[in-house]
């Protein structure tokens, strides 16, 4: 592929966020102990958790992807393609959050079973509760079945909603200097060209 996850970023934030989950399990997640989050075809709402998280972790939105996170292993459904941008993070996943990355080709005409797989690695955790952000809207064939695969599934859901913002609540510091940088240059902007032009219309 054309471009590539920065490993630091993603070691230090996967760290963080399994650290963070296992923290504040039983309260900000809903005593979710599994998360399942699935982007679906290219989405224009950058404010949805779901793809804001794939901002965070690899700095791509990564369409057609669903990602379930157990204690042990971040299961990842996705294209050939984007397989192949996984691949080299196996190693920083497993030494910065010493979970393993178990990846699942697309495969043409096998969409039903691999989706059933990964319910049933959700399955197979005890007490199985999966943490969701059902207030998400996604279109495309793979959101379409996975939301009637769940529908069906009779797992015991949860809304991980306030787990994800707790989580990008805790800004880092490059992050926090980025916000003042956006903050400064739109300060700018309304300064001297927003503020001007309302002045030139109200006169």
């Amino acid at each position: 592929m054309s471009f590539e996850v920065n490993k630091e970023t993603f070691g230090r934030r996967i760290k963080k966020l399994y650290r963070t989950w296992k923290a504040k399990q039983l309260d900000v997640w809903e005593g979710a102990n599994t998360l399942a989050v699935l982007v679906g075809g290219t989405c224009e709402d950058l404010y949805l958790k779901s793809v804001s998280l794939h901002v965070w972790l690899f700095g791509y939105e990564l369409p057609d992807t669903l990602m379930v996170f157990t204690d042990n292993a971040l299961h990842v459904y996705t294209s050939h393609r984007k397989v192949q941008l996984f691949q080299p993070l196996e190693d920083t996943i497993q030494q910065a959050a010493g979970v393993s990355l178990e990846l699942t080709v697309q495969a043409k005409g096998q969409a039903d079973q691999q989706l059933s797989a990964m319910l049933d690695v959700i399955r197979a955790v005890d007490g199985a509760k999966v943490g969701l952000l059902p207030k998400e809207e996604h279109t495309g064939p793979v959101a379409d079945m996975w939301a009637a695969k769940l529908g069906d599934s009779g797992l015991q859901m949860v809304d991980a909603t306030a787990g994800f913002a707790h989580l990008f609540s805790i800004k880092e510091d490059s992050e926090i200097l980025n916000a003042k940088k956006a903050a400064f240059l739109a300060s700018k902007v309304m300064q001297n060209f927003v503020v001007k032009k309302i002045e030139d219309i109200i006169d």
